[in-house]
């Protein structure tokens, strides 16, 4: 099981919070994360990766599972928390690097579960930043995109902030 870390930054906050959302899942409330010990800032970083990932939960969830070959429901709380919060960062957070995610996820679940979980979850973040963020190979010469310039309500899309889409 794991063990919350202290909400000193805003990614602990955020696996905080995650971590009681995956406890409690399906019954996904309104929790926010703990902020008191946070400036401005990382506050708001802190709402930022957990509505990220409380919105589009299954759908990480289901991206995540695929990714690891194992079937979501069945991962540890923990591990469940740090991929759902790094993931949506990676996804839907244009301003997170993915490394930065990656890094994140890994050294909390190193610290918060045991060292060979982190080492889980960085395979499965790695795989999820490939998909992602690579483009794929050209097709008769055009030039394949992951990013949609307008989201059009596909059921093959997931829509960003900005209007376009995944």
């Amino acid at each position: 099981p794991a063990r919350p870390l202290p909400p000193t930054t805003a990614w602990n906050a955020a696996f905080a919070c995650a971590l009681e959302h995956a406890l409690t899942f399906p019954n996904l409330s309104q929790r926010a994360p703990d902020i008191s010990q946070l400036d401005e800032r990382d506050g708001a970083l802190a709402f930022a990766l957990v509505d990220a990932a409380m919105r589009r939960w299954n759908t990480i969830g289901y991206l995540c599972g695929s990714a690891l070959g194992r079937p979501w429901r069945r991962l540890e709380p923990g591990i469940q928390a740090a991929l759902v919060t790094s993931a949506g960062a990676m996804m839907f957070l244009d301003r997170i690097p993915p490394w930065a995610a990656v890094n994140e996820a890994v050294n909390w679940t190193k610290q918060a579960i045991t060292p060979a979980a982190g080492g889980l979850v960085n395979a499965c973040l790695r795989r999820i930043a490939e998909v992602v963020f690579t483009p794929p190979a050209e097709v008769g010469g055009l030039p394949g995109r992951r990013v949609n310039e307008v989201y059009a309500f596909g059921r093959d899309e997931i829509p960003l902030g900005d209007g376009r889409a995944l």
